[in-house]
């Protein structure tokens, strides 16, 4: 599968430095930047105002291609886990293809 994809991840409870610690240092390229539209070469982390919940985060991939792309959003899930995410009802999970 070489299809090209994309995913954004909204959740909270979680500081956005933790996360940017824990997934670089799983070999996840990331950086914390101001809420923006730009697709970039590595994961970012940004603000979203429409999310309810303490220490609120999106997780925005970068352009994503087959089963490297699939291996990368596995290991963000279960950092993301790892660190106790938590999702409620103002959270989404956006796939663009």
């Amino acid at each position: 599968m070489n299809r090209k994809f994309g995913i954004e991840i909204e959740a909270y409870g979680v500081t956005k430095i933790d996360i940017n610690t824990a997934l670089n240092a799983a070999g996840i390229v990331c950086h914390i930047e101001g809420y923006n539209h730009e697709t970039r070469p590595h994961w970012k982390i940004v603000s979203d105002a429409s999310l309810s919940g303490d220490m609120t985060f999106e997780l925005v991939s970068p352009i994503l291609e087959g089963a490297n792309g699939l291996e990368q959003v596995m290991t963000v899930g279960n950092v993301l886990e790892r660190l106790g995410a938590k999702v409620n009802k103002s959270c989404g999970l956006h796939v663009h293809i």
